[in-house]
C-alpha cells in the first residue's frame, strides 16, 4: 500500500489529485481501516495533494507511535515504583536499571544503524536532495560506439508520459522483481490498451500468419484508432533502456507493438516465451555482460527470436550491420538531441487523425483540411480572470465559425461564444514543441524543446541561438498554436 501510494506521489502511477480520494476511502479506510485521525489532509487546490497527504500520514503516524512508546513505559515505571512501595520483593533501582539497559542499547543501536545509512552513498545522495535529469545516469559500459548502433533504441521525440498515454517500459524486466514485472499494466492508458488487445486476441489466430494479409492490416489499425479515442490522446511512448527518456513513437512503430502485444497474449504458450524473452534480453543489457559485444549480439538474437516464434514477420536485423561504417551517423542515445524546428503539416497528418473524445470526433479531417476547429475538438482556452489556459472540447459550432461553445475537462464546466482568439490548439511537453523559457533575468524568451528528459527537466533551444539546459516545471511555459 505504502510502495503504491509513494509512487503515486512520484508521479509514476498516472494518478491525479481527484484520485486521492478514492485512494483513501478504497485502501485507507475501507481495505486497512486506518484511523482517519492519524491521515493526513487532502485539498484539491493544493498543487500536490499526493505528496502532502503522505507526509502528513507519516508524521502523523511517527508521533503517534512515539508518544505511545513514552507512555508505555511511563506506566510500566510507575507500576514498578508503586509495586516496590508496597512489597520489599521488587527493588526499583534494580528496575531502572534494566529498564535504561534495553532502552538505552536499543537508542544507540537505531542511532547507529541511521548514522550508517546517512553516511551511505545512496544517503548522501537523497539528504543533498539532488536529482538526476535521467534516472538511470549514463554507465560508461554503454558509452561505446556500438552501443549506440543498437537497433532496439526507439527513434523519436522524447517527451513526458501523461495519465492517458500507452507506455512500453524496459526496466521491470527481472525475474526478481515478481509481479512489479507488469507495474506498467495498471497505468490509466495502458489498461484501456491491454482492453483493447484482449478482446481482439481471438481473431489474431484467423490471418494467415505466413504473409501480412488485409485482415491483419485492419485488426491492427482498429486496435489502434479504439485506444485512440478511449485515450482522447492517443500517445505511444517507448523507453530508452539505455537513458530512461520516453520517445514518442510514431504510427507505423505504433502499430508493431500492437502486434506484438496481440501475438503475446494469443496463446499462454506465446505468453510465456514473450516473458523469458524480455528477461533474457534484460539479463543482456544489464547483467554481469553488460556493454559487451556479446551482450549486444545477444539482445539482437533475443529480437530476431522472438519475432520468428511469435510470427512477427519482421525483417530480422543483421548483427554485422550494427558495427558497419556508418556507426557514426547512428543515434547517439546519451546526448541530447540536436535541436531542430518541428512543425507538424496538417494535410499529411488527415488520414491518422481518427481521435475521438466520447462520441465526438476528437480531431476530424474537417478541422485540418479548414484549420478551424469543429465539434469534438480538444482545445486551450484562455483565461483572463486567472491568466490561465484551460483543456476542454468544442461541443457546438455557432455565429460562422468564430464563437464557439466549449466544454471543459476539469470540473464539466460549459461556456458559450468562446470566441476564437481566446482558443488554441493543445500542445505537449514533447521534443519539438514550442515552449517560452525564463532564465535568470525573469525575461521571457522564445524556443524550441530540443530534450525531454523523464523528471519533467527539458532543454531549449532558444529562437535568438542560444540554448539552455535543466528547465523544471514552472521555469518554461507551453505555447499553444492557434488555429
Amino acid at each position: 500500500m505504502l510502495s503504491a501510494a509513494l509512487r503515486a506521489t512520484n508521479g509514476q502511477m498516472g494518478m491525479e489529485a481527484e484520485d486521492l480520494e478514492t485512494f483513501i476511502k478504497l485502501k485507507m479506510d475501507g481495505l486497512f481501516h486506518y484511523p482517519q485521525w492519524l491521515q493526513g489532509s487532502f485539498s484539491y487546490d493544493s498543487e500536490t495533494p499526493w505528496q502532502t497527504y503522505i507526509q502528513q500520514t507519516m508524521d502523523k503516524t511517527f508521533a503517534f507511535l512515539t508518544k505511545a512508546n513514552i507512555i508505555a513505559v511511563g506506566i510500566f515505571l510507575t507500576a514498578t515504583l508503586l509495586l516496590s512501595l508496597t512489597t520489599r520483593s521488587v527493588r526499583m533501582l534494580s528496575v531502572v536499571k534494566r529498564v535504561l539497559l534495553l532502552q538505552g542499547f536499543v537508542a544507540v543501536l537505531a542511532w547507529m544503524i541511521l548514522e550508517r545509512t546517512e553516511m551511505s552513498e545512496w544517503g548522501m545522495n537523497i539528504l543533498s536532495g539532488a536529482t538526476y535529469r535521467r534516472p538511470f545516469p549514463v554507465n560508461e559500459d554503454f558509452t561505446s560506439k556500438r552501443w549506440q548502433a543498437d537497433p532496439s533504441i526507439p527513434d523519436g521525440r522524447t517527451t513526458l508520459p501523461e495519465r492517458m498515454d500507452v507506455l512500453f517500459g524496459t526496466r521491470y524486466d527481472a525475474p526478481f522483481l515478481g509481479y512489479y514485472n507488469r507495474w506498467l499494466d495498471f497505468h490509466p492508458g495502458n489498461r484501456i490498451f491491454s482492453t483493447a488487445i484482449q478482446s481482439r486476441t481471438h481473431l489474431y489466430g484467423l490471418y494467415d500468419k505466413g504473409a501480412d494479409s488485409l485482415f491483419l492490416t485492419a485488426l491492427l489499425q482498429e486496435v489502434f484508432d479504439e485506444v485512440v479515442e478511449d485515450t482522447s490522446r492517443g500517445r505511444f511512448l517507448q523507453q530508452d533502456h539505455l537513458s530512461g527518456d520516453w520517445v514518442h513513437l510514431s504510427d507505423d512503430d505504433a502499430l508493431r507493438m500492437i502486434r506484438l502485444a496481440l501475438a503475446t497474449e494469443s496463446t499462454v504458450l506465446s505468453r510465456r516465451l514473450h516473458q523469458t524473452i524480455k528477461f533474457l534480453v534484460a539479463d543482456a543489457r544489464f547483467g554481469r555482460h553488460r556493454g559487451s559485444a556479446l551482450a549486444l549480439e545477444t539482445t539482437i538474437f533475443l529480437h530476431n527470436l522472438r519475432d520468428q516464434l511469435l510470427s512477427l514477420g519482421n525483417p530480422p536485423i543483421s548483427t554485422s550491420s550494427v558495427f558497419s561504417s556508418d556507426i557514426e551517423s547512428r543515434k547517439n542515445a546519451f546526448m541530447p538531441k540536436r535541436p531542430f524546428t518541428w512543425s507538424m503539416d496538417p494535410m499529411s497528418t488527415v488520414n491518422s487523425q481518427l481521435v475521438r473524445s466520447g462520441s465526438a470526433l476528437f480531431q476530424s479531417e474537417k478541422s485540418y483540411m479548414t484549420g478551424q476547429p469543429v465539434a469534438g475538438t480538444l482545445v486551450m482556452v484562455f483565461q483572463s480572470t486567472t491568466n490561465e489556459w484551460r483543456k476542454g472540447s468544442i461541443e457546438d459550432v455557432v455565429r460562422d465559425g468564430e464563437h464557439y461553445d466549449v466544454s471543459y475537462d476539469d470540473d464539466g464546466a460549459y461556456e458559450e461564444n468562446v470566441t476564437i482568439r481566446r482558443i488554441r490548439r493543445p500542445a505537449f511537453v514533447e521534443e519539438g514543441s514550442q515552449v517560452i523559457g525564463y532564465l535568470e533575468d525573469d525575461q521571457p524568451y522564445q524556443g524550441v524543446i530540443s530534450m525531454v528528459y523523464p523528471t519533467g527537466h527539458i532543454d531549449i533551444a532558444f529562437d535568438d541561438g542560444d540554448f539552455a539546459t535543466d528547465f523544471v516545471p514552472g521555469e518554461f511555459d507551453l505555447v499553444y498554436p492557434p488555429f
